[in-house]
């Protein structure tokens, strides 16, 4: 009795995933003894293994079921569901709309529901059992696993390639099963991701770059992080905090040095630096130098909410790195486009320039957050 629906190759993508769970369940917990940083490789392992399942195994079993046997059908969905904590009916139902174009009813039926149940069941026990490993790892890589995913999904088709465009790296389609095929994947979306490379189109879209690299660009993922800030106050004050925080670190190292014009640059959005400089230089005018004109305008009515917005000025231009301004301070963004090294060796006034936290370098610095990877760096003339 054959096991396998279409060829014995599944076993590759099924021995991957279980794999993928035992390592899970015996390397995780594992991580949790070594403090912070055991939690961020914990954090950014599941990342991982949420990204890859789903673009992979999940993928490969929602379009072409893996057993010919429904009820281990039905039990691998179980399992993927368990693993990723995604039920797979919503994956597979969500995934069949984009390749309609269209946006359907959820209809979760028997099957839904119980896999939903289960993911509920994993999450709500390891919340009480592994409190730590839940809220340190388990969650925060979950959402960045899903935030991997969405990066996938824009990289597939990039500047509205409806079609798809496809990747036809070795090493990549031998780790992820063939999914860079992508155009010819939604030409023939039945088809086996083992007989993708036989059909290979002459005429499709393709890229260099694997598709979670394609379409991804560091200034637009803050962007989204800072969008994410606008939806929940409790995240805003937080943030504020920590920036005024680490600014006050670094107020020593500013000692003799009046400080009563500031410059934000991309302070646009979410004006987090304006609003923590201003509860350390209060006296402080401050102006916000922003590309985008409407992250300008929702930065003034959040600083006119706050009533903060009398001391701040707005100007919509672009700023290049290493220009001259006219001020007592500079405050330069994580997501800033263009030379970085310039801005660090330009003359004028000192510079606090937001930088991931393994890159520490100028006369002064300070951590923001941990949990947010970031850092202050003081760049004096």
């Amino acid at each position: 009795m054959r096991l396998f629906r279409h060829s014995r190759r599944d076993a590759g993508p099924v021995l991957a995933a279980l794999t993928l769970g035992g390592l899970a369940v015996t390397i995780g917990p594992c991580l949790m003894e070594h403090g912070f940083w055991g939690m961020v490789s914990g954090a950014c392992s599941f990342a991982l293994v949420v990204w890859w399942t789903s673009n992979t195994v999940a993928h490969v079993h929602l379009h072409t079921p893996v057993f010919r046997s429904r009820a281990l059908c039905r039990l691998l969905s179980l399992y993927l569901s368990a693993l990723t904590l995604v039920p797979q009916a919503i994956w597979r139902a969500r995934h069949l709309d984009h390749h309609r174009g269209t946006r359907s009813r959820l209809r979760l039926g028997l099957a839904g529901c119980v896999e939903v149940g289960v993911v509920a069941h994993v999450a709500l026990a390891l919340a009480l059992v592994r409190r730590d490993m839940f809220f340190g790892a388990v969650l925060p890589g979950w959402l960045l696993g899903l935030g991997l995913c969405l990066l996938q999904g824009r990289g597939e088709h990039l500047d509205g390639q409806a079609a798809g465009i496809s990747h036809y790296g070795r090493i990549y389609n031998l780790l992820w099963f063939n999914d860079g095929y992508h155009a010819e994947h939604h030409a023939r979306p039945g088809a086996h991701w083992t007989t993708l490379p036989a059909v290979r189109s002459t005429g499709a879209a393709s890229s260099a770059r694997a598709p979670v690299l394609r379409g991804l660009s560091i200034a637009d993922a803050l962007v989204g992080l800072e969008r994410l800030a606008l939806r929940s106050q409790r995240l805003q004050t937080w943030l504020v905090e920590r920036h005024a925080a680490a600014l006050r670190r670094l107020q020593p190292a500013l000692a003799g040095r009046p400080i009563l014009r500031v410059v934000v640059i991309g302070g646009g959005l979410f004006p987090r630096s304006a609003l923590a400089l201003l509860q350390i230089w209060p006296e402080a005018q401050v102006t916000i130098i922003d590309a985008d004109a409407r992250h300008l305008e929702r930065a003034r009515e959040l600083l006119r909410c706050r009533e903060a917005g009398r001391r701040v000025e707005f100007v919509h231009r672009r700023y290049e790195p290493g220009t001259p301004l006219a001020a007592d301070l500079v405050i330069v963004p994580l997501a800033l486009v263009g030379d970085r090294d310039a801005v660090y060796a330009a003359g004028g006034p000192p510079r606090v320039v937001h930088e991931w936290i393994w890159r520490r370098r100028g006369a002064a610095s300070a951590v923001v957050s941990r949990w947010l990877l970031k850092r202050v760096n003081l760049a004096l003339p």
